[in-house]
């Protein structure tokens, strides 16, 4: 009886180390934390000195924790100095003091301390030098912008033209943001002396200098963020609005067809000197949800923007 029980004991022993070793290393067999995964975009990728830089972390992943808990920090020139702290805030502005190429260095951090980064390049160049011009006709001042070899009113010609001219709604309040709406004859000889309406080869130079993707060649949307970039930073339907990257400062000014307004704050349209035929110009078109820039046309009684280029 005593062997018996002795037997047992033993038995029961080694069947109790036997669960003991399996379980046992099946909690030793735990997954090993991941690293969480660095991601950013910069709008735009390049731009002037006065341009605001949008840095957007919000694509960093990680297997345990959800995005909203990882923690990120910014070094905008790597150079080994963190300009920020840690943060769960994803997204950050930031402006450049001086031109040239710099390398933007973005950490995240999640709950367990493994970190991860991720770099890229953003090229900050002096492209657009501001300026003001007083147009003697009527003493406004308008603020310009000299991008590559062309000089651009920064602001939409607000002229009050003889005929076939108008502000949106007929309100001054809107001319002194928007400028006036022109019909394509009123607007070849609205521009002061010393400007001019721009010829459809002149849009093409500005926009492919913003945007090289553009095709100049083709009716319809082309490009990749032109539109975007020449977009003012303000006054754009839905958060539309740009980051003004060469101080260009195209406005929502909408348009008028026939007798009736519409579009402002939803899209520019600006007029060519340029015809396409008998009845209908050129024009450049920005829409607020959209990042590419239009070259179509208009009916040329139709009011639109206009934008003086220096002779």
């Amino acid at each position: 009886m005593k062997t018996k029980t002795l037997f047992l004991a033993f038995f029961s022993l080694v069947l109790l180390s036997f669960f003991v070793i399996q379980y046992g290393c099946k909690k030793e067999e735990q997954k090993d934390p991941t690293l969480p995964t660095a991601v950013f975009t910069v709008t735009p990728t390049s731009g002037i000195i006065s341009a605001t830089f949008v840095f957007d972390a919000s694509g960093c992943t990680d297997s345990e924790d959800p995005t909203s808990h990882l923690e990120v920090r910014w070094d905008w020139k790597n150079d080994g100095h963190w300009d920020t702290f840690w943060s769960i805030d994803k997204t950050k502005n930031f402006q450049y003091g001086s031109e040239g190429t710099y390398t933007v260095k973005m950490e995240v951090k999640d709950t367990e301390g493994l970190t991860d980064y991720v770099i890229h390049n953003v090229k900050v160049s002096n492209g657009g030098v501001p300026g003001t011009y007083t147009d003697p006709r009527d003493e406004q001042t308008y603020n310009t912008i000299e991008i590559d070899s062309q000089t651009w009113f920064a602001e939409n010609l607000n002229y009050e033209t003889t005929k076939y001219s108008w502000w949106y709604y007929n309100s001054s309040a809107n001319g002194d943001v928007y400028g006036r709406l022109y019909t394509w004859d009123a607007a070849l000889t609205a521009c002061p002396a010393g400007w001019h309406l721009p010829s459809d080869d002149e849009w093409c130079t500005l926009t492919t200098y913003i945007d090289p993707t553009i095709n100049c060649n083709i009716i319809g949307w082309s490009g990749t963020d032109g539109g975007c970039k020449m977009k003012s930073t303000s006054d754009w339907y839905s958060n539309g609005n740009g980051p003004d990257a060469y101080g260009f400062r195209a406005l929502p000014g909408g348009s008028r067809d026939n007798d009736s307004f519409g579009g402002l704050t939803h899209s520019g349209y600006f007029w060519s000197s340029s015809e396409y035929d008998a009845d209908y110009a050129w024009d450049r078109e920005l829409y607020f949800d959209y990042r590419e820039v239009n070259r179509s046309y208009s009916y040329k009684d139709y009011g639109l923007s206009v934008r003086c280029v220096k002779d």
